[in-house]
């Protein structure tokens, strides 16, 4: 979630392949479960969240940064208008032809990104 075109068809295979799991049921019969939980969303306490938003993005008091892709359809939401979640000192790093899952969509670029980010961190970072 969200929903988006694989990126990389082989590491989404990869994914796909992994996603399963051989069950048995209650009678004991053979079948296929996700090896996630499907219900995980209806289970959690968003109420959390929502409420780290009263009054302005949350105080953190640590060096904080959000990698995010660049054609994001969360991230889209506050490009259009909304407001952010994050603090404002909050260093940003988009990853350039990504979507939500800059994983499979630019591997490569995620891991520079990353090693880059970590010599140096928190270097400048903290001083924001």
């Amino acid at each position: 979630m969200p929903p988006q075109a694989a990126g990389n068809l082989c590491i989404a295979d990869y994914i796909a392949r992994r996603s399963l799991k051989t069950v048995t049921g209650p009678q004991g019969q053979e079948g296929w479960s996700w090896r996630f939980d499907p219900n995980m969303w209806a289970k959690l306490d968003r109420r959390v969240m929502s409420g780290l938003m009263d009054g302005g993005p949350p105080k953190v008091s640590i060096p904080l940064v959000h990698i995010y892709g660049d054609r994001s359809a969360i991230i889209s939401r506050r490009t259009e208008g909304g407001p952010s979640p994050l603090p404002p000192h909050t260093l940003e790093i988009a990853i350039p032809d990504s979507a939500h899952h800059i994983m499979i969509d630019q591997p490569l670029a995620l891991i520079s990104a990353l090693r880059g980010l970590l010599a140096v961190w928190p270097g400048d970072a903290a001083a924001r």
